[in-house]
């Protein structure tokens, strides 16, 4: 195509696009013109690119960005615009923001509206477009913007509130992070400490908001590399992330994983690449994260966090690739300010590829790592080859050797695979990867085995990777002239003499294959093709021509006739063998058909010829097996060139002639296959793959093929040569088509009586033709048929001059598709109406039909096909350093197919709709409603495409399908009513067809209004298909019902953007506007006409006796999707739902309570929001509660400015806050005919009654609190107030009065529900509505609390959090009064107080004070008090709560936060109450030795006098209680412990460590030994286990470190087992922080606990040593010898005392711990040390025990983890060191 002829295509197509576009706007034709316009911008793009102007670009850009953020929006309308968005906005750095601003608040109110669940749902498809849209804008956001938006959402940073993870939800999405660094001072410099203060502060991952975080510094980092320092935060956001990886280090109970944590592998990855520089210590970092790591990347160590690992690997490498790309191989971008001396080193990129290259090779063997190890290696070889290729090419080496290890093989098979490209690309850097090449190619082929499928596959996709990137011509006889050659290439030009060996290997392999394979299936007829059999035979194919593909006549000549030799003499079974061989050939054909054609196609038409003589032969249902051989290599080879084809036009048409009507049903395949794929080859335009063969055929001395191995090709020196039709190729096809296709069409009109199998025969050659012919078939011709089309501006068809149609294929004159339609339509009518067991021909009529409407040579089957193999080969052959990925000439050819595709199917797209579609329509709904499955499910797939196709053309079936449904039995057949459900459904046995295209779910008022009601009467049939196709069809509705709008709202600022686009096209005409706004009206007005008749249809039949419960509950479910906050709901709707509240079925219940909560919230009184300014607040404490200072009169109540949610004021004073007034509801003669009815008839005794008895039988799977009822009552109570109490007064107390204990549970349930919700609905109440309000709550409250049991407590804590959720505590003060009392009463009752009392009251009043937190500080610390008056409880369920509640007061407690200036309690005072009573109970906390070690560490934090008076107010409480002592400091230990396992574990406390803390590890190491106590001995565990999966704040670390070395001289060897186990965990959470002191502090405590005098504790601090080890923590120099000083002590010595010799035993089994610790540290390989090591072992193996037992452990692990690379392991050893090793073995032949 020439490129002339192209612009002027293209030209033309944008000023089309741009005038018509701009006139949708300007006309406010959204729906139906911007849409398709907007579309056809895409479509172009795809095409042409970004074939416009940067104006046009802009313009384009601002536009689209209008129409998306219209005020109200649509998910459909916004797919298609924010694709065209994304698109134009795909390459940033076309535009910068100089050239183009986007405002962000109206993407914000877009955002908003999209997030309100309150009374509209958007699917979750158009939130993710909408996240897609904003993070293309947010670098175009205006500078300011980051200031606006700090304004806007930093009052929501509340880290004790939900609000924070809203929060940064939207910080993260919004902010933008790119930018100049003169503008960094308004953007991240405002936040950027803040925030980070945040993430290092707090453990995000609790509350769910730490993901948030990352993805945001991520970013960050990658926009601004080299422009913050980031060394102060390195080693706390390292420690992190190896949490949140979830690595099973130490006891399976302290694991770090947290569930709430979602770190994503590409933003942790990101982050680390983007903050590494030459100027910190980040790159050391990484590193020794990775050697952490390391050894959970093993494949012995398979688990979840293997993937993860894995994952994160493979972004690592991608993210560095990618950034050396950015500094040093892309031109300079405005979005990119990385200063040179920020940039990336060579000895940073030698450092990185050394630290992450030894995890690759061995994730790279791992169970699932193959995959991600590989993509890793690629980018590892490109960046330096020389330090990856020569392992990588070793271990190929090794595994084809070695015959044991078939998955090794698989992997580096594998390997090599993806780094192909790199062996030969630079050979600067590697010189030798050419050199390896040929013999990897040589040696690889006995893998293609048939007895392993895997390893083959895995073979042939290396040949063919490496094949396609080298040029196969031998130069050994070459006379090369000049001395530019250097010696490797020199002998690359010797090795190529042994490219024709290979290709005869290869050969003999496919042969060995082939034979191998054919001897598996005897009786081939019988057995059909397996998909792995499908694929083998597709790489076979691949394989071949990709070898052959570039080569040199040379080679392929006598290669050839190898081949040729072989398969002339041979005849295959064809399920298999015949397939693999008819592909090998195949492939060959396609890359040489001047070469094979001329001899295979005349060889197999005169075999066929000769074959099919006779004809018995034709009529025979068994053909002969060379028969079908022959039909199958001619179907093969005739799919390759079509101008070798037109040669041979004779021959296949006298074989078609023969063979198309054959009985046999392969035979006829066959043929039909040679019909499709010979007019397909002859008449296609498309690239054929000549690769400079010619060049490669006639070698010069002044041409080196292999400098251009795999080398990137330009496209315009593109050797691809077009096969273009001409006259020739048409008169082929043409004389074929009239003969084949008339001969077809006469059968079907002139024979009376049909044969089944000859009428299936004969509808398949139609089809073949049809696909093979079809794209020069002109479409349907006939009167034109016009839908119900609004639209205002031309919808039209594109064609490229290039392509359009010169030749016409006709039957005689006449249009071929109407000719085979009005043929098949009569055929179809009498298989419809007398022909019994029509389902095969009928299938294929189907089919038939869909290639008449649709096919016209550019089908989707196959435009996905090549644009996968597009993007495969892509992926696989590219270079990650070069932007486009440096594209070879191979990949240059795949893309150029998939352009022509696409500019194929952008024509053949559209065409008019006529009476023929419209008939053809109706006979695709009589098949789909017929008696067979199979003949529905064609025929709903083909309407599915016909509705796609024709948009509105679901009118033309409605009135039909109405019918259906609705005209009772016998008229219709059960099998016609579900067909009808069926292709209503429109996805029964079809895949590709989605939900959101269920015709009920049409967005068309004008479509549902019909088939809604007649769905709802569908009551044909009771049986379970026809009810779950019924109940399908809803859910397809519910899941994909979106609003449609009247009325789009077209903003001023679009009018101006679509003005401005049309004034850049000089050939716009004048628009009408006054016309086009008067029919945006008329749409809008004709849309809202059908949505209320749909409703008055709904209610009627609704509101008659028609409908069976379960069609009456369907109707309810549509009439709740049709609800509109635009539309305020009828008094018929109001009074259908009032009246179904009281419904006997449950479900319609249910669905009506959803409904009135709807139809209440749109009723409700409107008011608008209500702002002060945060200077009225003079600080915190004018947002808190005082008691003394709650409003309690009516003057205080109206001055003060009510604050309802929690984060207003937490962390900063906003500028101005929003605060709640009195809008009290209106009075009852105020309110609306629909609002008096819902009043009056909870006024009715007898509906309240059947109501509140209804909602006590509806109970949820657990019968737990159920929060729509809550909301349903909130709802009244908000729109009617205290009348709605009056209503129901006598209800409620029937119900707390009821003496029914069956029935208590459900009965205080529902009063909870009600008291909650009346509360919460009161929000707006007046002062005396609200007193009047409790003055009846709290008898109510009383009465249910003071018969509380034990099921029951649980629903009033969740009823008293719900009262309290987001509401302002002053308005609450006579809630908090009441249950302040109640706590009170049962203190005073003391002893006689029952455990369910105490316990529920603490609930209740920590339920309500947990959702105010902060706000509540005197009730805080009333809680807190309280808590330590209670801590000797001995009732267990007192203890929890009291636990529970000490924690909700002490939540505020937070290092962001400044507590003390909220006057909330601080954790620290409970400490210092308690820790004196429970080391007094410890008695010198369990030591060898009694010491005041605590006292002494603990100094700054207890003083004597403190201790002193503690002590000595328990004793006098003690004394005056008269329990013992002992039991009562266990109490208060139990209780302390439950605290903190709250304290721990509770998600809302980010940041549970103080200092004071540290405290109780000694105690908790101590009691989790406790086999006396067994709960207090589980409680110390848990909270251990909790203690562990915390990170440490980094001040706390000294002080850890102090409190375990006093936990050491604990007694129990249980509890030092602990202290040693909490030390495993912490030391590699911590691992980032723990340096100079601190690790040799670390060290020096395990060094003493190794030598501990238990052998118990010995064992597991050798196994935390060994953890050390591995992660390079500590010298092992320096610790090698004082082991093996350790060591040599002879334990066997009979000098000395008794003592004296155990202590040498003690001292020399420290040593050979410590010893087999370090062997132990590396599992998987054998440092040059280690052999030394296990010699000094094997000398203790006669030892006394525990040394023998030591050493043989420390043996048989060595053996087990280094089994699988022993061959290569033995190397590090000499022969005398391996017959030891084998003297000790426990096999003998072990290590043979």
């Amino acid at each position: 195509m020439s490129q002339s002829c192209l612009a002027e295509d293209a030209e033309f197509f944008l000023n089309e696009i741009k005038d018509q576009l701009s006139a949708s706007v300007l006309l406010l034709d959204i729906k139906q013109g911007a849409l398709f316009w907007s579309s056809q911008l895409n479509r172009y793009m795809q095409i042409f690119g970004l074939r416009f102007t940067k104006r046009d670009h802009i313009e384009f850009v601002k536009l689209h960005y209008e129409l998306i953020v219209s005020e109200e929006q649509e998910t459909f309308i916004l797919d298609v615009f924010v694709q065209t968005f994304t698109r134009l906005l795909k390459r940033r750095e076309l535009l910068s923001p100089e050239e183009l601003c986007l405002p962000w608040r109206p993407a914000y109110k877009l955002w908003k509206l999209m997030n309100d669940t309150k009374f509209r749902y958007f699917p979750e498809s158009g939130k993710s477009q909408l996240k897609t849209f904003i993070e293309h804008c947010r670098a175009y956001f205006p500078v300011e913007s980051t200031a606006e938006m700090l304004a806007e959402w930093k009052h929501l940073f509340c880290p004790l509130d939900y609000s924070i993870q809203q929060a940064l939800r939207l910080f993260d999405l919004f902010l933008p992070t790119v930018g100049p660094p003169e503008s960094h001072s308004q953007m991240y410099r405002l936040w950027f400490d803040e925030f980070m203060g945040l993430y290092t502060n707090l453990d995000g991952a609790k509350m769910g908001w730490d993901a948030q975080l990352v993805n945001l510094f991520a970013r960050l980092a990658a926009d601004n590399i080299g422009l913050i320092d980031w060394e102060p935060h390195l080693a706390t956001i390292l420690s992190y992330m190896v949490k949140a990886v979830g690595l099973p280090v130490g006891p399976s109970a302290y694991h770090f994983y947290h569930s709430n944590s979602a770190y994503g592998a590409s933003s942790c990855s990101l982050w680390l690449v983007a903050m590494i520089s030459p100027t910190n210590s980040c790159m050391e970092r990484i590193g020794q994260m990775l050697n952490a790591i390391a050894p959970f990347m093993h494949p012995s160590n398979d688990g979840s966090h293997q993937y993860v690992l894995h994952q994160i690997i493979r972004k690592l490498c991608s993210w560095f690739t990618t950034r050396v790309q950015w500094e040093r191989y892309e031109e300079r971008r405005w979005d990119y300010y990385i200063p040179d001396d920020q940039k990336l080193t060579d000895d940073q990129i030698s450092q990185f590829v050394d630290i992450v290259k030894p995890l690759i090779f061995t994730g790279l063997f791992s169970k699932h790592g193959a995959h991600n190890m590989a993509a890793a290696l690629t980018s590892l070889s490109f960046l330096q080859p020389e330090r990856v290729l020569p392992q990588l090419v070793d271990s190929l080496y090794s595994s084809l050797k070695n015959l044991t290890e078939p998955y090794r093989l698989g992997a580096t098979l594998t390997g090599v695979r993806v780094v192909a490209r790199a062996m030969m690309i630079q050979p600067d850097r590697y010189p030798e990867g050419r050199l390896h090449i040929i013999p990897i190619l040589q040696l690889c082929l006995p893998g293609i085995d048939s007895n392993d499928w895997d390893k083959t596959m895995n073979t042939f996709h290396l040949i063919s990777a490496m094949a396609i990137l080298i040029s196969m011509v031998d130069c050994s006889g070459v006379h090369l002239h000049g001395s530019d050659l250097t010696e490797n290439e020199r002998e690359l030009y010797s090795q190529t003499a042994q490219l024709q060996d290979f290709i005869f290997m290869f050969i003999d392999r496919l042969f060995l294959l082939i034979e191998g394979l054919s001897l598996d299936y005897p009786n081939a007829n019988k057995i059909k093709t397996c998909e792995m059999e499908k694929r083998m035979e597709s790489l076979v194919f691949f394989a071949t021509t990709s070898v052959f593909g570039k080569t040199s006549a040379k080679l392929i000549e006598p290669a050839y006739e190898k081949i040729w030799r072989y398969m002339s003499g041979k005849v295959f079974e064809v399920i298999v063998a015949g397939r693999l061989a008819a592909a090998m050939i195949y492939g060959v054909a396609s890359a040489r058909p001047s070469m094979v054609l001329p001899q295979v196609i005349p060889y197999c038409c005169k075999n066929i010829l000769e074959l099919t003589a006779t004809e018995d032969v034709i009529t025979d249902s068994r053909a002969d097996n060379s028969l079908l051989w022959n039909l199958l290599l001619l179907s093969e080879v005739v799919s390759t060139d079509g101008p070798e084809l037109v040669k041979y036009s004779g021959d296949i048409a006298a074989v078609l002639d023969r063979t198309l009507h054959m009985t046999n049903s392969t035979s006829h395949t066959f043929a039909c296959n040679i019909l499709h794929s010979y007019m397909h080859e002859v008449i296609e335009m498309q690239p054929r793959y000549v690769a400079c063969s010619e060049k490669l055929d006639s070698l010069s001395a002044d041409y080196i093929p292999m400098r251009d191995w795999g080398m990137a090709c330009n496209q315009e020196d593109l050797c691809i040569d077009w096969h273009i039709p001409g006259e020739k190729e048409f008169e082929c096809v043409q004389t074929m088509v009239r003969k084949i296709l008339l001969d077809e069409l006469k059968y079907l009109d002139e024979t009376e009586q049909y044969e089944r199998e000859e009428l299936t025969r004969r509808l398949r050659v139609i089809t073949e033709c049809i696909k093979g012919a079809g794209k020069y078939m002109p479409p349907l011709d006939s009167q034109t048929h016009t839908l119900d089309d609004d639209s205002v501006v031309h919808r039209r068809k594109f064609v490229l001059k290039e392509t359009e149609k010169t030749f016409l294929i006709t039957l005689n004159g006449e249009n071929a598709r109407n000719r085979i339609l009005r043929s098949v339509h009569e055929l179809m009518m009498r298989l419809l109406g007398k022909i019994a067991d029509s389902a095969k021909p009928l299938h294929y009529i189907c089919h038939v039909y869909k290639l008449l409407l649709f096919y016209f040579g550019a089908d989707l089957k196959s435009g996905e096909s090549k644009t996968n193999s597009y993007k495969a080969a892509k992926h696989v052959l590219r270079n990650p350093l070069i932007p486009d990925g440096g594209k070879i000439h191979y990949v240059h050819v795949k893309k150029t197919a998939v352009t022509l595709w696409r500019v194929m199917h952008a024509q053949l797209k559209f065409q008019p709709l006529t009476k023929l579609h419209v008939d053809a329509c109706h006979d695709l709904v009589k098949m789909a409603t017929s008696n067979y499955d199979d003949v529905q499910v064609a025929a709903r797939e083909t309407l599915a495409e016909f509705f796609l196709q024709f948009q509105g053309s679901e009118q033309l079936v409605i009135p039909t399908l109405c019918g259906l449904l609705t005209i009772p039995p016998p008229q219709v057949t059960e099998e016609q009513f579900k067909g009808a459900l069926g292709l209503i459904l429109n996805k029964e046995g079809s895949e590709s067809v989605t939900s959101q295209m269920c015709l009920a779910s049409n967005r068309n008022y004008a479509v549902t209004r019909f088939l809604w009601p007649a769905i709802i009467q569908a009551q044909h049939s009771d049986k379970p298909l026809i009810q779950q196709m019924v109940e399908r069809i809803i859910e397809h509705i519910i899941d994909s019902h979106d609003i449609p709008l009247f009325y789009f709202k077209v903003s001023d600022r679009a009018r101006e953007a679509a003005l401005d686009l049309r004034l850049s096209y000089d050939g716009a005409a004048d628009l009408d506007l006054v016309a086009g706004q008067l029919a945006a009206e008329a749409r809008a007005e004709k849309y809202r006409g059908s949505y209320h008749e749909l409703i008055e249809d709904l209610l009627e039949l609704l509101n008659s006796d028609k409908l069976q419960w379960k069609h009456r509950e369907l109707g309810l479910r549509l009439m709740q999707l049709l609800q509109r906050a635009d539309v305020v709901a009828s008094y018929p709707e109001v009074k259908l739902f009032c009246d179904s509240l009281v419904d006997v079925t449950p479900s319609i219940r249910k669905v009506a309570g959803e409904v009135m909560s709807k139809i209440l919230y749109n009723r409700k009184h409107r008011h608008e929001r209500q702002y002060v300014s945060g200077a009225k607040f003079p600080g915190y404490w004018s947002l808190q509660l005082n008691t003394e200072q709650a409003p309690i009169t009516e003057e205080a109540w109206n001055n003060s400015n009510f604050v309802e949610k929690m984060y207003w004021g937490c962390t900063n004073m906003p500028e101005r806050i929003q605060v709640t007034r009195s809008f009290p509801p209106p009075a009852p003669e105020e309110l609306s005919e629909a609002d008096r009815y819902i009043l009056d008839s909870f006024s009715d005794e007898q509906f309240t009654n059947k109501f509140f008895h209804y909602m006590t039988l509806e109970e949820n799977n657990e019968g737990d609190f159920q929060h729509n009822h809550l909301v349903l009552f909130q709802d009244l109570a908000r729109n009617y107030g205290l009348a709605l109490v009056d209503c129901c007064e006598s209800a409620i107390d029937s119900l707390l009065t009821d003496t029914d204990h069956k029935t208590e549970k459900s009965r205080q349930r529902l009063v909870a529900e009600f008291v909650s919700g009346v509360i919460r609905g009161s929000k707006y109440w007046t002062f005396n509505q609200v007193m009047e309000l409790f003055d009846w709550a709290i008898p109510v409250i009383k009465t249910a609390i003071t018969n509380i049991a034990d099921e029951v407590y649980p629903h009033w804590g969740s009823a008293f959090a719900n009262c309290s959720t987001q509401r302002e505590p002053k308005k609450l003060f006579r809630l908090f009064e009441l249950l302040l009392g109640e706590v009170k009463t049962v203190q005073q009752k003391g002893d006689s107080a029952t455990s369910l009392e105490i316990a529920s009251r603490i609930y209740f009043l920590q339920s309500v004070v947990g959702r105010q937190r902060w706000r509540v500080p005197e009730i805080n610390r009333y809680m807190s008090n309280l808590g330590r008056e209670l801590l000797t409880s001995s009732s267990p369920l007192v203890r929890s709560k009291i636990g529970y509640a000490l924690c909700t007061s002490y939540e505020a407690d937070m290092p962001y936060i400044n507590s003390f200036s909220w006057n909330n309690p601080v954790r620290a005072d409970l400490i210092r109450h308690c820790l004196p009573l429970v080391e007094h109970f410890d008695e010198g906390i369990g030591m060898k030795e009694t010491t005041t070690e605590s006292q002494k560490r603990l100094g700054d934090v207890f003083t004597d006098d403190v201790v002193g008076k503690v002590k000595v107010a328990f004793e006098n409480s003690h004394t005056a209680v008269g329990k013992g002592q002992d039991e009562e400091e266990k109490l208060i230990l139990k209780s302390v412990l439950s605290w903190l396992e709250y304290n721990f574990d509770w998600h809302m406390t980010p940041q549970p460590w103080t200092q004071e803390m540290l405290c109780f590890l000694p105690i908790i190491c101590k009691h989790s030994a406790d086999f006396s106590d067994p709960e207090l001995m589980t409680q110390s565990k848990d909270v251990a286990k909790y203690m562990c999966k915390t990170l440490l704040p980094v001040t706390l670390l000294p002080q850890f470190l102090d409190t375990i070395k006093e936990a050491m001289n604990l007694k129990s060897w249980h509890a030092r087992v602990m202290v040693v186990e909490m030390l495993q965990s912490m030391m590699f959470l911590n691992q980032f922080h723990l340096y100079g002191d601190l690790r040799q502090q670390l060290l020096d405590l395990i060094l003493d606990l190794l030598s501990d005098e238990r052998i118990e504790v010995r064992l597991v601090a050798a196994e935390t040593l060994s953890g050390g080890l591995q992660f390079h923590f500590f010298d092992v120099q320096q610790l090698l010898d004082h082991f093996k000083k350790l060591a040599a002590t002879r334990p066997r010595s009979k000098t000395g005392s008794k003592e004296e010799k155990e202590r040498r035993l003690h001292r020399c089994h420290t040593g050979v711990l410590g010893l087999g610790a370090i062997v132990s540290a590396y599992p998987y390989e054998v440092p040059e040390f280690i052999p030394d090591v296990l010699m000094i072992l094997s000398d203790h193996i006669h030892d006394a025990q525990p040394i023998q037992q030591t050493v043989k452990d420390v043996l048989s692990d060595f053996r087990r983890t280094h089994l699988d690379s022993w061959l290569e392991h033995k190397q590090k050893f000499t022969v005398d060191q391996l017959m030891a090793l084998a003297d000790l073995s426990v096999s003998a032949n072990y290590y043979a």
